[in-house]
């Protein structure tokens, strides 16, 4: 076989083996399941992307949550957001305190992108500004920590992203309160704590959610607001869509999709939109389910992200194939828990 047969072979079976790697699942005539990263059972496989370490409480224990430092308590409890059990964390007498694990040694991290989510509840109704950080993980590195203002007994979601940068080092994570306002009370006030997951992403970082700071002073009135009576022929949208093109490359591209609830707090949510003609997603972040039936997606919320609060936004990102080099449209027709979104902005 002279050289030119040689390469040519060469180059079919690379091509070949690509196309198998590569290809999405086809739309059908009814709901296609699109291929996205799967909760692992247990830590035999760390390189796929997916939900690593789950700590839901429901056993009646700590679920290896210890106080930090030590005189700080962590006690199991059946006041739960979800199940039969959470912990209260107490007794804190300053910031930088609050509920710490260490993640197994046996999930042995691979380097790559994680997030880790947990969901929070004051147990004072005092109002409290709370993140989940990194904390002595020489390993790892903090890339995004939300905050959440907690107040009254309504359960708030936390995530933090960050980058392990050397493979089967122990990472730890801990739940606090953090005084960002001048008015921050001086004593952070006792919390509920539940529903913690760290997953990977692989070595693609993914979409950070934009959600907002909260703002200061932290304040513990709700203004007064004189209503005005206006005429209108069409509804007030109950949440407003973004739609941003990062990454491309010849027929795919990464996205991010970003809906703000202008309605009031939502306890479970679903996204529906309709994709342009040709185009078909591979992988969505930051959901439990997604579905695509010819250019009708639908995604649900994961468990760590249910709670979507007035005011608050949630990101999806998203890979997709796409034919042609034209620039990729934004996704029409979007909708939260089946209300119209107000209209795609390019960001």
């Amino acid at each position: 076989m002279g050289f030119a047969a040689t390469l040519a072979t060469f180059v079919a079976i690379t091509l070949a083996t690509a196309g198998s790697a590569g290809a999405a699942t086809a739309p059908g005539a009814g709901s296609s399941p699109i291929a996205a990263p799967s909760p692992t059972a247990s830590p035999t496989a760390p390189q796929s992307p997916g939900v690593m370490f789950t700590a839901t409480f429901d056993d009646g224990s700590t679920d290896r949550f210890v106080g930090d430092p030590s005189s700080v308590t962590v006690t199991p409890t059946t006041v739960a957001y979800r199940g039969t059990g959470a912990v209260a964390v107490d007794a804190l007498t300053g910031y930088g305190q609050g509920a710490r694990i260490t993640l197994p040694a046996a999930l042995s991290l691979p380097t790559g992108y994680f997030s880790a989510s947990a969901v929070v509840r004051s147990t004072s109704g005092q109002v409290q500004d709370m993140h989940l950080v990194l904390v002595d993980s020489p390993a790892a590195s903090q890339m995004q920590s939300v905050i959440s203002r907690l107040s009254g007994s309504t359960w708030s979601g936390l995530q933090s992203f960050f980058q392990v940068a050397s493979a089967g080092q122990p990472v730890s994570l801990r739940v606090e309160p953090i005084a960002q306002c001048s008015d921050a009370p001086a004593v952070p006030s006792p919390f509920l704590l539940d529903e913690l997951s760290v997953t990977y992403y692989g070595s693609v970082p993914p979409p950070e959610p934009l959600y907002p700071t909260p703002t200061c002073p932290m304040g513990t009135t709700t203004p007064t607001v004189t209503p005005t009576v206006t005429p209108t022929a069409t509804p007030t949208p109950t949440c407003r869509a973004t739609f941003t093109v990062g990454t491309r490359w010849p027929g795919g591209y990464q996205a991010t999709l970003t809906i703000q609830n202008l309605g009031p707090a939502l306890n479970g949510w679903a996204v529906m939109w309709t994709m342009p003609s040709g185009e078909q997603l591979t992988q969505v972040w930051s959901v439990s389910t997604v579905v695509q039936s010819g250019t009708t997606v639908t995604v649900r919320n994961a468990p760590w992200n249910a709670v979507l609060a007035a005011g608050a936004s949630l990101s999806l990102g998203m890979l997709g194939n796409q034919t042609g080099t034209d620039p990729v449209p934004p996704p029409s027709d979007v909708t939260l828990n089946g209300s119209p979104c107000q209209a795609v902005r390019p960001a």
